[in-house]
């Protein structure tokens, strides 16, 4: 028989009636596998993507700090 995996993904609180909040609970989902990093699939899809657009907002940033050292460059040439 296959061990059941469960991943954490949430946590989850309720309220009594008189508005007294009871204790946390936490919330799991059963999941097939594992990845070798210990991550569900799900999990690895979300970092690659996060990844990308990260690179892409720093080569952004890049790109822009080049740009305004070549027009701080161009404005210092003309005193």
């Amino acid at each position: 028989m296959t061990q059941k995996i469960y991943v954490q993904v949430g946590i989850t609180a309720m309220r009594e009636p008189n508005g007294e909040r009871l204790p946390s609970v936490p919330m799991y989902v059963e999941v097939d596998s594992l990845a070798k990093t210990g991550l569900t699939d799900l999990e690895n899809e979300a970092i690659a993507n996060i990844a990308g657009f990260f690179a892409a907002k720093r080569k952004e940033r890049e790109l822009t700090r080049k740009r305004q050292k070549g027009e701080s460059a161009c404005v210092n040439s003309n005193l």
